[in-house]
């Protein structure tokens, strides 16, 4: 949530920025589209554990990284994402034979 939360207000503050005009977004009636509390977790590359839905851990088609903009993550299921006090964590190291030879 911190880190939609971050991108969002980055993403309006740099359109903001880009077109400054002198007025003013009035944050006040800027309602989320999506919130997650974090107090449980799941993940899986169909976006459903058992029987109910998840954060998925693949992009459509089931690919788990961007080639095209030259990324060399790889985004895995087994223990690269936790909850602490309600916060997600991702752990990005290096990992050894990924596929595509990604490094992380």
């Amino acid at each position: 949530m911190a880190f939609l939360l971050i991108a969002l207000v980055m993403l309006i503050s740099f359109g903001a920025a880009a077109q400054d005009t002198g007025a003013r977004l009035d944050r006040s009636v800027l309602r989320p589209t999506f919130t997650e509390n974090f107090q449980h977790f799941a993940a899986s590359a169909s976006g459903v554990v058992l029987g109910r839905p998840a954060w998925r851990t693949t992009y459509t088609g089931g690919d788990r990284t961007l080639p095209n903009n030259h990324e060399a993550e790889y985004y895995q299921d087994n223990g690269t994402m936790r909850v602490v006090g309600d916060v997600l964590e991702i752990t990005a190291s290096p990992a050894p034979d990924l596929p595509l030879g990604l490094t992380h």
